[in-house]
């Protein structure tokens, strides 16, 4: 009532205060749909960061809110929306995965959704349990992503075998690891490609430059005896 006043009265406590940048047209369209992302990412579920969201129609006004909030938080956003155009929208505000709802069937893309626990049976750490948290994995018609809750070092099969991919199966496996992963993935490959990138957390000693290191020193001297100050 009265929503069409040029003037009225209002309790404080109902008011929201509109940041520098936020205009009423804009506040009176998006409100009600932020509010609706708020209950829903912190009151229906505690959403922090780490998760793995799905998230619904990405691509319309709550969705696209939903998917910006949640890049804030840190969490892994799955994203369904109806074609290329609304793909690339919700893309763009934040979605780490999209799925077309209209083309494909999200349940077989996201294939499966374990609690990432598995036992090793490779020759390192045989016998132990490795917990990755809730694990996913999505298929994008061209890879299958495995998306996991927490770190886990890849050096044994089950990081794949326990969601139902079989590495042993597959043209190309992609593992985020510099040694590790030899364990169990050497002995099924038939060729190991290291690939590394520039920047403080490079896996590749040799890419920084040091001042003070006194030579031989390994890795920087392959050839240098162990024992021996030689060059």
């Amino acid at each position: 009532p009265g929503s069409y006043c040029e003037q009225r009265l209002v309790p404080a406590d109902r008011m929201v205060k509109l940041p520098e940048g936020i205009t009423e047209d804009q506040a009176a369209s998006m409100l009600l749909k932020g509010l609706t992302v708020h209950y829903l990412i912190f009151s229906t579920y505690q959403v922090k960061k780490g998760d793995t969201v799905l998230w619904h129609a990405a691509a319309g006004g709550v969705g696209l809110i939903a998917c910006q909030w949640l890049k804030a938080l840190g969490v892994t956003t799955i994203a369904t929306a109806g074609s290329p155009e609304k793909m690339a929208l919700a893309k763009a505000h934040g979605a780490d995965h999209v799925i077309n709802n209209s083309t494909e069937d999200f349940v077989e893309k996201v294939k499966a959704i374990t609690d990432g626990q598995f036992t090793v049976t490779g020759p390192m750490a045989t016998g132990t349990t490795v917990r990755m948290g809730r694990t996913a994995v999505l298929d994008t018609g061209k890879m299958q992503v495995v998306v996991s809750e927490k770190r886990a070092e890849p050096y044994d099969l089950g990081v794949f075998t326990h969601c139902g991919i079989d590495p042993r199966a597959k043209k190309f496996v992609l593992i985020k690891s510099r040694q590790h992963f030899r364990a169990g993935f050497e002995p099924i490959a038939k060729h190991i490609v290291m690939c590394d990138g520039d920047g403080c957390t490079a896996s590749d000693l040799k890419l920084f430059k040091y001042t003070r290191v006194k030579r031989p020193l390994y890795p920087f001297d392959l050839d240098m005896r162990l024992g021996r100050n030689e060059s």
